[in-house]
């Protein structure tokens, strides 16, 4: 408070431009924000860690299983692509698509 003012009434305006009340509502969101929040965060942790971690696990096994499948449909595009752009010679089907040798690194991504 400003040395030699008194106390704001609640429809005063703080230095600020806003109302007492106003004022209170901001310290009482920055009070639920800074304080209030981690403890109750705390006290929660315990139960609450198992349930994250599953979740967590979960989205990764997701996440992994999307990009196995865009990898795969990648991977057949470009073997496709590559087989019209280089058919076999004799016309009969050679190992890969379209008579072109699938890289060593789609075969070793096949193993794993």
């Amino acid at each position: 408070m400003p040395v030699g003012r008194g106390p704001l009434s609640v429809h005063q305006k703080s230095t600020e431009g806003l109302t007492v009340e106003q004022d209170r509502r901001l310290v009482e969101q920055a009070l639920d924000l800074l304080v209030y929040a981690p403890v109750g965060l705390a006290l929660e942790a315990k139960e609450m860690m198992p349930k994250l971690v599953e979740r967590g696990r979960g989205q990764v096994a997701l996440t992994r299983l999307a990009g196995r499948v865009a990898a795969k449909r990648g991977r057949e595009e470009i073997e496709r692509v590559l087989g019209w752009l280089y058919p076999p010679a004799d016309g009969a089907e050679a190992e890969g698509a379209g008579g072109v040798d699938a890289p060593a690194v789609i075969a070793a991504e096949d193993k794993a």
